[in-house]
């Protein structure tokens, strides 16, 4: 094994040991509950609802252009990141109907699907084709199985390890090996940051707005932005390979 898949796999096990050590993580009370549940034009939560159609948008858009690319193990894996976006898009307006745990899982599943394959993307265009063939399978695989243990077990910490491992990961990466194109990486990270912590004041926002619009619906929109950084570096990819 070369030294890039060395030093993925030793911060991957940091990480594991770090979220092991800690004592399991469960939803708040209120996590159904959001500030901004108006109703308009018969669709309730109308604002969490609408901004999952901008995923859906950037999802067929990036699948489209893959759809006319060499087939490669790498464009596949950017395919299950795009079609985890349309997923997004979709299990997060049906959550957002009428919220519940139980519609929670499948808009959580997608989230956790998309990044991971957009980790085991950055890691397939930087390590053996060989090695990427085990890794990024695994990857998705684990993404996938911490939303089954989470509706299991209730307990969160696989879910935020996906998340939290993902965007440190991700920049370390592009840091310590670069490529072009990776502006698109480190432009979905800052957004995605902001994304988290929009979220966290979700209420405040909409207060301070005037109730126009909400924390969530804020997160939304640059989770929105993310895919779209990743259709531009596809786009990237898809331009080379015209020429």
């Amino acid at each position: 094994m070369d030294r890039k898949g060395w030093i993925f796999i030793a911060l991957a096990l940091f990480s594991l040991v770090f979220f092991l050590s800690l004592s399991p993580i469960y939803d708040p009370i209120d996590v159904n509950i959001y500030a901004d549940e108006r109703t308009f034009f018969g669709i309730s939560s109308f604002f969490l609802v609408i901004p999952g159609v901008l995923f859906v948008i950037f999802g067929l858009m990036g699948l489209w252009m893959l759809w006319t690319m060499s087939k490669t193990f790498l464009r596949s894996i950017w395919m299950v990141f795009f079609i985890a976006s349309i997923g997004i898009g979709l299990g997060s307006g049906y959550y957002h109907l009428d919220p519940s745990d139980q519609r929670l899982f499948w808009d959580r599943l997608s989230i956790s699907t998309a990044l991971m394959a957009l980790l085991a993307g950055v890691v397939t265009e930087r390590i053996s084709l060989n090695l990427a063939k085990t890794i990024a399978p695994l990857l998705i695989l684990a993404g996938i199985g911490s939303i089954f243990y989470w509706a299991w077990a209730g307990d969160l910490r696989f879910y935020w390890l996906i998340q939290y491992f993902s965007i440190i990961a991700l920049p370390l990466l592009c840091f310590c090996f670069p490529m072009k194109g990776d502006k698109y990486i480190y432009g979905l990270v800052i957004f995605y940051v902001l994304a988290k912590l929009v979220e966290m004041v979700d209420g405040q926002i909409f207060s301070l707005t005037d109730q126009m619009i909400s924390g969530l619906t804020l997160m939304q929109l640059c989770g929105a932005v993310g895919v779209y950084f990743i259709y531009r570096k596809s786009a990237m990819a898809y331009n080379v390979q015209k020429k």
